[in-house]
């Protein structure tokens, strides 16, 4: 959800900074690296951006690139243990911030689905926020906390969908907390029937979910600073690694 939008700011931003940039996806490591080597302009200042992932197996490739391209910028997670420049969203806050406001209603039951894996600190730093307010009140009771436990995906969305089609029909009002837009909306389509007999359904996510909500549904979800981030990383660049820099933006928590 979060890549689109923010590429389209960055070639504005970019811009600003009156320098060129080239977009690269990459299939793999390997890939990436391929393209870099070849792209790489001479006696030229050069940056790259890295929309980066939490796997942990592409952790010594990132390494290999900071030290081919010193101002490298990672967006979206920071990679443990690389000294780089890192511009993001406050997770821990945004997370805490978004629970305190679903435990104003009575809920007879809050999931709180965690999909990450291999786990990322994007991943525990949503998980913690929300650990942090749920477990210091009296429904901590009400709570359950669903992780990945799999290398396999699909399967465990499958089991996902299997188990709340059948603990749905015991509550009338719930709460159901993901990471990110992409299971809610996965949620949502699959558990629609049974998210329509509810007397009331709150979703609580990352980004916006792309879903059509019913009657008896509020979301409340994360909007990230896009602008804010797209001319952090073009400033960041810009700098030719002077020095290192984390830089998080406060989401701003919306209500429908």
């Amino acid at each position: 959800g979060l890549f689109p939008f923010l590429l389209e700011d960055l070639c504005t931003s970019i811009s600003e900074n009156k320098m060129e940039m080239i977009l690269s996806v990459y299939k793999d490591s390997l890939d990436l690296e391929r393209q870099i080597l070849q792209r790489l302009p001479e006696k030229k200042p050069y940056g790259v951006i890295i929309y980066a992932t939490g796997r942990k197996e592409l952790f010594p490739y990132y390494k290999k690139v900071v030290e081919m391209i010193p101002n490298t910028v990672f967006v979206d997670r920071y990679i443990s243990g690389i000294k780089s420049n890192y511009v993001g969203t406050d997770n821990y806050n945004a997370s805490k911030e978004m629970t305190q406001k679903i435990l104003s209603s009575d809920f007879d039951k809050i999931y709180y689905v965690d999909t990450e894996n291999p786990r990322s600190n994007v991943a525990d730093e949503r998980k913690k926020g929300f650990v942090d307010i749920i477990g210091n009140t009296d429904k901590e009771k009400l709570s359950v906390v669903i992780e990945n436990d799999s290398d396999d995906y699909e399967d465990f969305m499958k089991k996902l969908f299997a188990y709340f089609k059948k603990d749905l029909k015991k509550h009338k009002k719930v709460c159901i907390y993901g990471h990110n837009s992409v299971i809610i909306r996965e949620m949502y389509e699959n558990c629609y029937k049974e998210i329509k007999k509810l007397d009331f359904c709150q979703c609580v996510c990352f980004e916006r979910p792309n879903i059509s909500v019913l009657p008896n549904t509020k979301i409340i979800w994360a909007k990230q600073n896009i602008k804010g981030m797209a001319k952090a990383c073009a400033d960041l660049v810009s700098l030719n690694n002077k020095e290192k820099e984390n830089i998080l933006f406060p989401a701003e928590i919306i209500e429908e």
